[in-house]
């Protein structure tokens, strides 16, 4: 039997049953076996392939964004710029390359990178220490400076948890033992005040996903953007509101069962960007958009036409088909939503 999934069977005999953020974390994050901790997840190896290992370019106008709002309202000023999840710290190595040329901002950048997986922190250090980068695990530690945040596809993989609307309130989703086996139920029906506000527009069977981090994260960083000024840019796929059940499992071969061989896939759901701007709106301004409308505002065909002049065959081939991956509605282009923070009474970021 493999160890996570002995693990969480030791660990409901002995508690009960699991919630699905609790087991997230154990399939993800444990010191040993966790998925994130034990392998290369991300590239050509891994399981899956974010957007900056397509193509530099994703890195490059990320980049470019924030040196453009940097020129436009804190020239010359020392900043502090942090990515949320670095994965390989391709993005950011791609982003401060692209910088290298705005005159002062390299300089004036302080490099922070909230990250938990060990394995992945050696990856970053190897791609960014020449930037002199900081790891950070509160983001209350940051400094009083203008502040530029980028987390692309970081939100999605925090853990989740489901909820059943009942008559009056909710069931929550667990993972229990059934037959010797790990197995979803639902729990008695209960209030869960986080989720008061979805009763209006829900009915008796609806699942909600709700992820208890997200919104300490986004209020920190929208209290740090509104008292310092600066911008956020969050990436990833989801909706602007929660309905169903988005909860995946993605191994070496495709989508997988969730429950099967734990510490073996990655585990996902769709984020929530309504709720986040509900947070944000208590101290900052937002615009949300589709990752194609984002990239093709801030120029990613001219970008790209550049760079393939000097590509043949089959490299000509696949830098197109990563540009149609990124931009295109039926892949990732209207799946995937930007959104933005900034503060109140200052103008609306390029490419939104």
């Amino acid at each position: 039997m493999p160890e996570l999934e002995n693990l969480a069977k030791q660990l409901i005999l002995k508690n009960g049953p699991l919630r699905l953020d609790q087991f997230m974390e154990l399939a993800l994050l444990h010191p040993t076996y966790g998925y994130y901790n034990k392998r290369q997840p991300i590239g050509k190896i891994g399981t899956f392939t974010t957007a900056p290992e397509m193509t530099q370019i994703f890195g490059e106008l990320i980049g470019l964004c924030f040196a453009h709002r940097w020129k436009q309202f804190y020239p010359h000023q020392e900043f502090a710029l942090l990515e949320l999840g670095p994965g390989r710290g391709t993005l950011m190595a791609d982003c401060l390359r692209a910088t290298s040329g705005i005159e002062q901002f390299n300089p004036s950048c302080r490099l922070f990178l909230f990250e938990r997986s060990t394995s992945l922190k050696a990856q970053q250090k190897c791609r960014l220490n020449h930037y002199q980068p900081t790891w950070i695990d509160r983001l209350d530690t940051l400094p009083q400076m203008p502040l530029f945040v980028i987390a692309n596809e970081f939100f999605d993989a925090l853990p989740v948890r489901q909820f059943q609307r009942g008559k009056v309130a909710w069931k929550e989703k667990v993972i229990d033992l059934s037959k010797g086996r790990l197995d979803y139920r639902f729990q008695c029906e209960a209030p869960f005040e986080p989720l008061n506000c979805r009763l209006s527009d829900t009915q008796e069977g609806d699942l909600i996903e709700h992820r208890e981090g997200t919104g300490e994260l986004i209020e920190a960083i929208a209290r740090g953007i509104k008292n310092n000024g600066g911008m956020g840019l969050i990436i990833d796929y989801g909706e602007i509101k929660s309905q169903g059940d988005t909860f995946q499992a993605i191994g070496q071969q495709g989508f997988t069962d969730t429950l099967s061989n734990p510490g073996e896939s990655d585990l996902t759901a769709h984020v929530d960007f309504g709720s986040m701007i509900s947070v944000a709106h208590n101290f900052v301004d937002t615009c949300l958009t589709e990752q194609g409308t984002l990239l093709s505002n801030l120029g990613i065909q001219i970008r790209s036409q550049h760079l393939a002049q000097n590509m043949r065959g089959l490299e000509l081939e696949s830098h197109w088909a990563a540009i149609n991956r990124l931009v295109h509605p039926q892949e990732m282009g209207r799946l995937f939503k930007a959104l933005t923070l900034f503060p109140k009474n200052t103008s609306i970021p390029e490419g939104f």
